[in-house]
């Protein structure tokens, strides 16, 4: 059987991280959010057979370990469907896999392109090296001497 136990602050408890969560929500645009409150989830897969004694010890342990009685609540829920196994989940993938995969109808392919040989660019004119140039230089000035 599955135990199900939901822990949330009780509405008297200030919830910062629901507030933050809510005020997220409205920067994303949907304002339809009142409020938002964030807890805990709790799943146990519980052997036995007398749920009524079952129902108590979970009630103790839900509010002794599980939530804290000061601030906040829980809600425990018990199931009698027993959780899906690895073998169960791991059936209905082969399961899957087993069916036939549908046909591809057959199209005929486009015919292929010849390639086209491709003409080569003509070579780039060598370059010539830089020569430094060879200007003269400029006459010196004269200068008279004084006698």
């Amino acid at each position: 059987m599955i135990a199900r136990i939901i822990v949330t602050p009780k509405k008297s408890v200030l919830d910062p991280q629901g507030e933050a969560v809510r005020r997220a929500i409205h920067a994303l645009g949907f304002d339809a959010v009142a409020s938002a409150r964030i807890g805990k989830y709790i799943e146990l897969d519980v052997t036995g057979t007398n749920v009524e004694a079952i129902g108590r010890k979970l009630e103790e342990i839900s509010a002794d370990l599980l939530s804290n009685p000061v601030v906040e609540d829980y809600t425990l829920q018990l199931d009698a469907i027993p959780a899906p196994t690895k073998t169960a989940i791991s059936s209905a993938i082969e399961a899957i896999r087993a069916e036939p995969e549908p046909k591809a109808e057959k199209t005929a392919k486009p015919a292929a392109k010849k390639a086209t040989p491709k003409a080569k660019a003509p070579a780039p004119a060598p370059k010539k090296a830089a020569v430094p140039s060879k200007a003269a230089p400029a006459p010196a000035k004269k200068t008279a001497k004084k006698k």
